[in-house]
């Protein structure tokens, strides 16, 4: 009920403002942002029915941030939980879907490709550099689900790369840091009026923060844009990546109370490598009034070696992915008013090869197992202008089908056994939104909008060698309640306000009790997220955010009002932006989060977790085409855990420790 008048206030206290003189508004219209990922085209985020932030590379190079996940932490709603401390297992969750399964609720794209993996690898956020980015757009909630279907549940981030431009330009540049740490990159564009050409490549390597933490990544991609009429075109993409990680595992309290240090590892030999390249080729066909033809065709083959020595088991996994996703636009009048007709379809196939290996004394075995994940999903989105640049209503509906193969061989090298098995599995979906925004003056909106998405079982949820396949879990259903504002006070002061409610049946997630992957009867998320951009002055930008969570337990096996582990309930984060003495820029950040349950206590047994503060600074000279930066991460030395979970077999918690204070430094040149 409280919620409720909130909402209700804010909503009329904004209406309720005066409109902007006209002169403000001219200039508050050249600040109108556009994203893609909302509506899969071009379209003003004042459109949207939907929370949406959209990060620049000029926001990105202000930061001290190395990756992907580092650049989110300051959004409003977005939790993002860091393993390594280096980014290559971050885990992003939205909306409240935060903890173990936040990287299965999180969909993310770069250029519209997914790069969701469908076993429990997760996301690999250091796939693409941070100096290859254009801009990120962020859209929160499951409405997305009817564009891009699985893994939606929590929102989409979108990660769009830099194109060619006429002309030659090249970038190279390079930092050091703490923890042995170096990185090097460059990159090259050039282009006239109908072909642009970017290529780039990249190379880090830290020894990391703790004992066995090393990484090292290497990366080169390129974007190819043909364009040889305003009827005809195609866009190319594709990249390869390596990298090679140590794994040094978790601390118990015990043993940190013991004396063991926060550094060190108890698993110094565990490690992991990943070999990835992709290639994405989308030819279009403009119709100019009779609409717009896209043809999506991915092929993506990544493999992944685990070393877990110190548990005696090692595993190799292959995975061949193929797209191909038709799409058509229509941008026409209906009854006098715009509108604007997304229809496409969707098809992934998945092909997973995976050999295992136990190598434990007294139970040898070996794994060879083939699994495939095909699904196809058709969709039809549709935006009406029910009054001219006021009111907008949005409908949307997706149907996708998704069939599993099966086909395992189980050997037991003690016994000299073998056990084979062949099983399949499918499943029937569907997504829905509905949306309507009310654009009263620019740069602001008030928006409500209801969706339904679904998640289906990863091939470690739905496979175990040792139960076979796990007929009994089920898809998970979520539906989502939004009611937003964004509002621009001035030009120099914009404020977002985001009212929601995700109720869930069926929630995937992984019983530490009964050591299966299973569903949850019913679980509820709802809360607040607010966020202020303020332009003061040319010289001067503040930002702030603030995020409540209330995620709840409904029924089920555990205390129904138990809160759903690993999910703070309140974040808060603030930055300042100042330039000084004209090629000079200072930028401060810094972020607080509440205590919360680990990770797998969904009994709500275990301590919490601590609250943690950091702040981050970065210094930059920039004269002309050159760049310098010194920066600091954890200014004043917080120990903390990014990722803390609550072992059910020792009642205590689990650490994985986060980086002390650290130092960065650079040069780069832009030409």
């Amino acid at each position: 009920m409280k919620t409720n008048a909130l909402l209700i206030v804010t909503l009329v206290g904004a209406l309720a403002l005066p409109p902007s003189a006209p002169a403000q508004k001219a200039e508050e219209k050249k600040l109108e942002q556009v994203v893609v990922t909302a509506s899969r085209y071009e379209e003003p985020t004042e459109k949207v029915p939907a929370s949406v932030a959209v990060i620049t590379s000029e926001d990105i190079q202000a930061t001290t941030a190395q990756t992907v996940p580092d650049v989110l932490r300051d959004k409003a709603g977005i939790e993002v939980r860091d393993i390594l401390g280096t980014g290559r297992t971050a885990t992003v969750g939205i909306n409240g879907w935060g903890g173990e399964t936040a990287g299965s609720n999180t969909l993310l794209l770069v250029d519209g490709r997914r790069v969701n993996k469908i076993d429990l690898s997760g996301i690999d956020w250091t796939q693409i550099p941070l100096d290859r980015i254009e801009r990120i757009e962020v859209v929160r909630g499951g409405g997305a689900a009817v564009l891009y279907g699985d893994n939606a549940a929590g929102g989409v981030v979108n990660i769009i790369t830099k194109k060619g431009a006429p002309g030659v330009h090249f970038n190279v540049g390079g930092g050091l840091g703490s923890y042995e740490t170096h990185r090097e990159e460059a990159g090259i564009s050039l282009g006239n009026d109908w072909v642009n050409l970017a290529v780039n490549g990249s190379y880090s390597n830290t020894d990391g923060y703790r004992q066995n933490n090393s990484f090292r990544n290497s990366f080169g991609g390129g974007t190819l844009s043909l364009n040889p009429s305003e009827w005809v075109g195609v866009d190319v993409s594709g990249g390869i990546k390596s990298d090679r990680y140590g794994l040094p595992g978790f601390l118990l309290q015990s043993q940190l109370d013991s004396g063991v240090s926060r550094r060190d590892s108890l698993f110094p030999d565990d490690d992991a490598t990943t070999k990835e390249y992709y290639l994405q080729l989308t030819p279009y066909l403009d119709l100019k009034e009779g609409g717009t033809f896209r043809l999506g065709l991915l092929y993506d083959k990544s493999k992944v070696r685990s070393n877990y020595r110190g548990f005696f088991f090692t595993n190799d996994n292959t995975i061949d992915t193929y797209g191909v996703t038709p799409q058509y636009l229509r941008k026409d009048r209906f009854f006098g008013r715009q509108n604007t007709l997304t229809v496409g379809l969707d098809y992934y196939r998945y092909d997973l090869s995976q050999d295992a290996e136990s190598f434990a004394a007294f139970f040898e075995s070996t794994d060879d197992n083939k699994f495939r994940k095909e699904s196809l999903g058709y969709y039809a989105d549709d935006t009406l202008e029910l009054f001219p640049d006021l009111l907008y209503f949005s409908l949307g509906y997706r149907r996708e089908t998704v069939d599993y193969h099966f086909n395992s061989r189980h050997t037991d090298i003690s016994s000299g056994t073998e056990t084979r098995l062949t099983q399949g599995e499918d499943d029937d979906l569907t997504a829905f939104r509905a949306g309507l925004t009310l654009t009263y003056q620019p740069n602001s909106k008030v928006f409500v909008s209801y969706a339904r998405s679904f998640r289906t079982g990863l091939v470690d949820e739905y496979f175990s060698v040792f139960t076979g396949v796990n007929t009994a879990l089920q898809p998970q259903r979520s539906e989502h309640y939004e009611v937003g504002l964004q509002h621009a006070f001035a030009p120099w002061l914009t404020a977002n306000i985001l009212l929601f409610r995700v109720d869930t049946k069926d929630e995937i997630f992984y019983d530490p009790l009964t050591f299966s992957n299973t569903n949850y009867p019913r679980t509820r998320r709802e809360g607040v997220e607010l966020s202020l951009t303020a332009p003061v002055k040319e010289w001067l930008t503040l930002s702030g955010s603030y995020t409540h969570v209330n995620p709840e337990l409904r029924r089920g096996d555990f205390e129904s009002g138990n809160k759903i582990p690993g999910v703070a309930t309140n974040m808060a984060s603030g930055g300042i932006n100042l330039r000084f003495l004209e090629y000079w820029r200072l930028d401060v950040r810094g972020r607080w989060m509440s205590e919360y349950y680990a990770i797998s206590d969904w009994n709500n047994e275990g301590e919490k977790a601590d609250s943690w503060t950091t702040v981050d600074t970065k210094l930059t000279f920039q004269w002309k085409e050159f760049e310098a930066f010194a920066g600091v991460n954890n200014l004043f030395n917080e120990k903390y855990s990014d990722y803390v979970i609550f072992s059910n077999f020792s009642q205590e918690l689990a650490f994985y420790p986060s980086p002390e204070r650290n130092f960065l430094v650079g040069l780069r040149y832009v030409y």
